[in-house]
């Protein structure tokens, strides 16, 4: 940019999209829009998490991701070792090259139980084949592949997450003290392997009450026990089929205080997998969700993450349409290229904090390269549309499609859920 050029770069990140946006029909106390402090540090890539499908085929998001979770992708220990110690590395090795081709991270679940080494099978809860949700009958089984996969790519899996949510009888029929057994025997081999690669906990859902209850504040006290084998808590913070962010911030803000009961407020938060409008529980039905109401919560998602001190948030999935998810992103779809323009507003930035003044929330950043100024603020509504009054220092404003507009200070707009 010539230095003389007035610069018309945004001192200012709004909503500015038609309403289009659905309201979200249940109010939140207060209390579930706590955000954090500033920390000072810049947001790394990272905290741009995916899920991509078809990794192993090397067809990676044409979108900035800074960590991949190899989960549903044919990378898991009962894909790995189908028999007892007969190892098929391929699909986990082509995973993993791609991945950091890309100059991402990878993430690696290291569960479900292959069939052989399950301590019992049941067809009811069985969804990943026969025994994938039972506990292995000797944890050894399990330290023998953990300590072959750390083996195998020590330096190139920055991370490990012990099993997929396990409080669902779908994926894990053990109690949360077996799977702290099996994360503190996870751990020990894989500080021994290969030192710097962070341990993540079994991930937890939350929007189901009992399930979460009945294990999430147990496995954090059975941690607790063990002095803490992890380096990181998970938790998957899907609303039900019909909420929004504002529910997802309510789940997460449950789950900071179930961490701060248990005295683990020193491990990092992920969430290690989200999306929107998912059928459940029980009778919930699946959402439609408009493509402005897709970018939207894409959007919140992220900057929630951000002011709630969530470390990382990895999207589910890059993935063709399907009847599935809420939100689509894959090549061409309009939450696909938010994803992009969202990594592109935040990632380097600081986080300077927010205020709420409901339904309007702000958030300030700053030494983001793309603002003349190197500070932004970031505007959503938590509900309906609201009149919001620009600050002083406002120029211009970007959507989440990328579209600039110019605006002047005093200007009043409608904010809507769209940040």
């Amino acid at each position: 940019m010539n230095k003389n050029q007035p610069v018309r770069i945004a001192s200012l990140f709004a909503a500015f999209v038609a309403a289009t946006a659905m309201v979200i029909g249940t109010a939140l106390p207060s209390s579930a829009f706590t955000s954090v402090p500033p920390s000072g540090k810049p947001i790394p890539r990272e905290f741009m998490g995916m899920h991509v499908l078809s990794v192993s085929s090397y067809l990676w998001p044409d979108v900035l991701t800074g960590t991949a979770r190899m989960w549903d992708t044919g990378t898991s220990w009962r894909d790995i070792e189908p028999r007892k110690g007969r190892y098929q590395w391929a699909s986990l090795d082509a995973a993993v090259a791609a991945t950091k081709a890309s100059g991402s991270q990878v993430l690696l679940v290291l569960g479900p139980t292959p069939a052989w080494a399950a301590s019992a099978q049941n067809k009811k809860y069985d969804i990943k084949g026969p025994g994938s949700s039972s506990p292995p009958a000797k944890t050894s089984d399990f330290t023998k592949y953990v300590n072959a996969v750390t083996n195998r790519y020590k330096g190139r899996i920055e991370a490990y997450q012990i099993w997929n949510e396990a409080n669902l009888l779908n994926f894990w029929r053990g109690t949360p003290a077996q799977m702290a057994d099996l994360t503190q025997a996870a751990y020990k081999v894989i500080r021994k392997n290969d030192p710097n690669a962070k341990v993540v906990a079994a991930s937890t859902t939350i929007r189901k009450a009992d399930d979460y209850q009945k294990f999430f504040p147990k496995y954090l006290s059975e941690l607790k026990k063990r002095k803490w084998p992890i380096d990181v808590l998970a938790v998957h913070a899907y609303p039900t089929g019909q909420e929004a962010p504002a529910d997802r911030v309510r789940y997460l803000e449950l789950a900071r205080q179930d961490i701060a009961a248990a005295g683990a407020t020193q491990f990092p938060i992920w969430d290690t997998e989200v999306n929107y409008g998912l059928a459940g529980p029980g009778a919930v039905p699946k959402a439609v969700l408009s493509d402005a109401t897709q970018q939207a919560y894409l959007a919140q998602t992220y900057l929630d993450s951000a002011r709630l001190g969530i470390e990382r948030t990895y999207w589910y999935a890059w993935a063709p349409p399907g009847d599935l998810l809420g939100v689509v992103t894959w090549p061409g779809s309009a939450a696909a290229k938010t994803y992009g323009v969202v990594g592109n507003w935040i990632v380097s930035g600081v986080y300077q904090g927010c205020t709420n003044q409901a339904p309007i929330v702000a958030c300030d950043y700053s030494g983001l390269p793309h603002s003349g100024s190197g500070r932004v603020k970031f505007v959503w509504s938590q509900s309906g549309p609201a009149a919001y009054a620009l600050p002083i220092g406002a120029s211009s404003m970007q959507d989440v499609n990328g579209t600039w507009i110019r605006v002047s200070a005093g200007q009043v707009i409608s904010v809507t859920q769209s940040p």
